[in-house]
């Protein structure tokens, strides 16, 4: 009997989506990070320098994306149970 090659069939997970809020770095300065995930930064990509948070966190739940922060206190009341989440750095 000879064996079958199988081919390695490599499925590709779609990348994390992640909303750097206005307090963090550009995206720029993230580069292995970029290479793993899907990053935008809210001022520097979307140019919304200033937006109030409850923008940004409909911006990122519009987007399906999760929002990086400092300032998780500001963002707690907006939190829901079902949908995208915040990490605060």
């Amino acid at each position: 009997m000879t064996a079958k090659r199988r081919r390695h069939v490599v499925r590709h997970a779609p990348k994390p989506k992640l909303l750097l809020d206005e307090g963090l770095p550009p995206r720029s300065r993230f580069t292995t990070l970029n290479q793993y995930c899907n990053v935008r930064h809210i001022k520097h990509d979307y140019r919304l320098s200033g937006a109030i948070d409850s923008d940004v966190y409909k911006l990122a739940r519009l987007e399906g994306r999760v929002l990086v922060t400092f300032n998780i206190r500001d963002f707690k009341p907006l939190l829901s149970e079902v949908g995208m989440s915040v990490i605060l750095i």
